[in-house]
């Protein structure tokens, strides 16, 4: 008999083990980028390979470009960033295009170049996906656009079959109040620059 509880118990912490590292999964490898690993870029799929010569940052073209160095160790993880415009998610480091104010721009004004966020989901998912997504927001501070993120992020889990995260920069998580009730434990949001994660 006491064999029996020793057993149901080790079975039992081990699934809580489990559940408590799926809630956590978050690649932890994304954060190093000492190059101690000797990763040089730190990571190929940062900003779609932005970091690579000749690949523009957050471009699908990039993205295609490099979907065949997922094998590579120093490809840890897909990182897009997001930011807004008036009525829809764009993939943009920086809040402004030139001297052009993204989040005064609507869908049809945007500029060459700058990508939607379900045209980045619809090309993503063409593609056979082998490492995790880390949605990075840069500004999205609008929360009537928190609901195409979620959409975007539901989708590439669901069909892509891959872990997707969200990151934000600690010194901006004010600007996005009310996100970790919006995505009420769906999906883990992580602070970097501060660390840790943002919804507890």
């Amino acid at each position: 008999m006491r064999h029996r509880c020793i057993t149901l118990a080790a079975v039992l912490f081990a699934l809580m083990l489990g559940a408590c590292q799926a809630k956590n999964d978050y690649p932890g490898r994304y954060f190093d980028y000492s190059g101690k690993d000797g990763c040089s870029p730190p990571n190929i799929g940062h900003g779609l390979g932005g970091d690579l010569p000749g690949f523009a940052r957050n471009s699908i073209e990039g993205m295609m470009a490099i979907s065949s160095m997922q094998s590579s160790d120093c490809f840890k993880n897909w990182e897009v960033d997001l930011n807004q415009a008036v009525d829809v998610i764009v993939l943009s480091h920086d809040s402004a295009f030139g001297d052009r104010d993204l989040g005064s721009l609507s869908r049809d004004q945007l500029p060459e170049g700058i990508s939607t966020l379900d045209e980045f989901t619809s090309a993503l998912l063409k593609l056979d996906l082998q490492k995790p997504l880390i949605l990075d927001i840069k500004k999205v501070s609008n929360p009537d656009l928190w609901p195409e993120m979620r959409k975007a992020a539901r989708t590439i889990k669901e069909r892509g079959k891959i872990s997707v995260w969200f990151i934000i920069d600690g010194n901006d998580a004010d600007a996005h109040a009310g996100i970790c009730d919006f995505l009420n434990g769906e999906f883990e949001v992580m602070l970097y620059r501060k660390g840790g994660p943002l919804c507890t």
